[in-house]
């Protein structure tokens, strides 16, 4: 169980539900029982997640619509956060939440500015530039250039009924929360987790 400055990620996520006070129900899906374990003693509700469900091309989404539809309750509002993010906070979500509710769109999710201007990406086909989308290379100044965004991972929320018809977060209606780079640190490999821990304490 990776943790962070002593704290699991996962208590993390939880702490992040919790104190938005935004949510009637914040769960932890796991085939781990010591996470579940860990989750629970937070706060949350620990689901034990079928064995089926941990295969490599099963998403996340589709993992929160197969506990939404075992619980068979009618929500509102359908979040779903990241263990990979910790330094989204209370205050990212209930932004995020607010900003849906009161702009009345159907989904949600965070995104963050590309460092690297997207406008400007290459590839290389038989050992030659070719622009990466477009028709031509472009070269100009990144300022001159419309900002990029990506999906940062950290929050994810639809409309119930919307999340479970289209069985995603990301539609073309989908609205963006946009969040700065050093909240929207992703941890996916163990110099992630270095470099988090060293953000970490120098920012304490």
């Amino acid at each position: 169980m990776l943790s962070l400055g002593g704290v699991p990620m996962v208590v993390r996520s939880v702490r992040s539900a919790l104190d938005a006070e935004r949510f009637s129900l914040v769960a932890v899906s796991s085939d781990d029982n010591e996470i579940l374990e860990v989750s629970e003693k937070a706060g949350a509700i620990g689901l034990l997640r079928d064995s089926k469900l941990c295969d490599d091309d099963i998403r996340a989404k589709d993992v929160v619509r197969h506990h939404l539809k075992a619980m068979d309750h009618n929500f509102e509002i359908v979040c779903m956060l990241m263990n990979t993010n910790p330094f989204r906070t209370d205050r990212h979500v209930r932004e995020a939440f607010d900003l849906m509710i009161h702009s009345g769109s159907v989904s949600l999710v965070s995104v963050c500015e590309y460092t690297f201007n997207p406008g400007l990406a290459m590839r290389i086909e038989n050992n030659r530039l070719r622009p990466y989308v477009g028709k031509e290379l472009t070269w100009e100044r990144e300022d001159k250039l419309p900002k990029g965004y990506h999906l940062n991972g950290a929050i994810f929320m639809s409309r119930y009924g919307e999340f479970m018809k289209e069985r995603t977060f990301l539609t073309k209606d989908t609205e963006p929360y946009v969040m700065d780079a050093e909240s929207s640190l992703d941890i996916d490999s163990l110099v992630d987790l270095q470099f988090a821990e060293t953000y970490l304490n120098m920012a304490q």
